[in-house]
């Protein structure tokens, strides 16, 4: 006996784009799910998947913290034009 299985396949991880199950798996939408190729294939092609790529991965810009002095200047300058006004 080899000491590796005979029984592997490629593999593809794929993102979910609809819910799919069956009576003993299911995946939800936005879930990354690892296939053999075949089968990534087939629910790419129909609209149930896509590829998930580490390129499709965004990571989200830094927010300002709420007493930036930049967000400070801002609102003081917005005040104090108003009221300058009248």
């Amino acid at each position: 006996m080899p000491p590796f299985s005979l029984d592997w396949r490629c593999h593809m991880k794929v993102k979910m784009l609809t819910s799919i199950a069956a009576e003993d798996w299911s995946y939800a939408i936005g879930e990354t799910v690892d296939l053999d190729d075949e089968q990534a294939a087939a629910w790419i092609e129909s609209g149930l998947a896509e590829t998930a790529d580490a390129e499709q991965v965004k990571k989200a810009p830094a927010r300002k913290k709420a007493g930036d002095a930049n967000g400070a200047e801002a609102d003081n300058s917005t005040n104090g034009g108003t009221d300058s006004a009248e």
